[in-house]
């Protein structure tokens, strides 16, 4: 949570602790009315309550995936999206499964059509800069600018974590700032970075903590090298623009990505079946763009005309998962929907 968001928290919260003061000191003839509005306010809550419940509920049953190591349409998670039990409906929506704005690089712009997405008269460096300038978001307001709301919700979101070898050089040495509040430490990093650049080195997960040394246990996992989108979730247009990269030479990509577009409806797709699909090695820079986990779900309860808005976060591991791991998962927004 920024420094923004957590000034209208607390001013949020003070407006909140105001209000019941000055109910202290409320005259004889609005207790009435103080009484209706507390009746209103816990049948508001007991609504909110069930909503946090149903939530919970799918929280639950993302915790008991059978195939952790995918997530998928067919999973009974996400076969609770669009049900309703009990009088609360439950929407679930992948949100990190697009191109994140905060760290997406120049050259996906360039040298694919993905700039038809840009609002008039911005340039991929205009984007650039101001991340420089301004920092980091994971809200689409912060970059309207940039983008419509159309182009957000077809191709690009705020939530994800930073994958060490395709997000923007700046975008990595900014979050480095952030997070170790050391410029020192940031230029350096961004040295290492610069590096993997010039060498086109892709840098696996078991090489992130000798890469990063003894900024590993502070970085991570919000700089890590796992495949940032799910390849059974992401958008048409992300997986088209983004196969369609020249220089990661895949032959068709329009054939390519209508084989996942079909295939993912009534299968999930796994880390074996994927590279089998793009037809490339293990080592291939396309793998660190799409795997088959989804790092961020957003759940939706609505209830009685009243929304509730849950983020749950799956944390990367440091050690190589395996079939048998148990994923973790933190819940990192629990609100009133709008």
């Amino acid at each position: 949570m920024s420094e923004r968001e957590n000034g209208s928290v607390g001013v949020q919260f003070l407006v909140a602790m105001l209000l019941m003061s000055a109910a202290v000191f409320a005259t004889a003839s609005l207790v009435s009315g103080t009484l209706s509005y507390r009746k209103r306010s816990e049948a508001a809550y007991a609504i909110q309550k069930r909503m946090r419940d149903a939530a919970e509920t799918a929280i639950d049953a993302l915790g008991k995936d059978a195939t952790p190591q995918a997530d998928g349409m067919t999973d009974l998670f996400f076969a609770l999206d669009g049900t309703e039990t009990d009088g609360t409906r439950i929407s679930i929506r992948d949100l990190s499964s697009s191109l994140n704005p905060n760290f997406v690089r120049k050259g996906l712009f360039e040298k694919t059509d993905l700039s038809r997405f840009l609002a008039p008269g911005k340039s991929p460096e205009d984007l650039q800069q101001f991340r420089e300038d301004r920092g980091l978001s994971p809200f689409p307001g912060y970059f309207a600018a940039f983008f419509t709301q159309e182009a957000f919700m077809d191709a690009f979101g705020g939530y994800g974590w930073a994958n060490i070898n395709t997000s923007d050089e700046f975008a990595l040495r900014s979050i480095c700032r952030e997070i170790t509040g050391s410029d020192a430490t940031a230029e350096a990093f961004h040295a290492k970075i610069s590096d993997l650049l010039s060498e086109r080195r892709i840098l696996e997960s078991k090489e992130l903590r000798a890469f990063l040394g003894v900024d590993f246990d502070t970085l991570f996992p919000y700089v890590n090298a796992e495949p940032s989108m799910n390849v059974n979730f992401a958008a048409e247009a992300v997986l088209r623009h983004v196969l369609a990269y020249p220089e990661y030479g895949i032959a068709d990509p329009d054939a390519i990505a209508d084989s996942i577009l079909a295939e993912r409806k009534y299968a999930e797709i796994s880390a074996g079946r994927l590279a089998g699909l793009l037809g490339i090695g293990g080592s291939h820079i396309l793998l660190q763009y799409f795997g088959c986990i989804t790092w961020f779900w957003e759940i939706t309860t609505e209830r009685e005309g009243q929304r509730w808005i849950t983020v749950v976060a799956r944390i990367p591991s440091p050690l190589a998962e395996t079939a048998f791991s148990k994923p973790t998962f933190r819940i990192i927004e629990s609100r009133r929907g709008e």
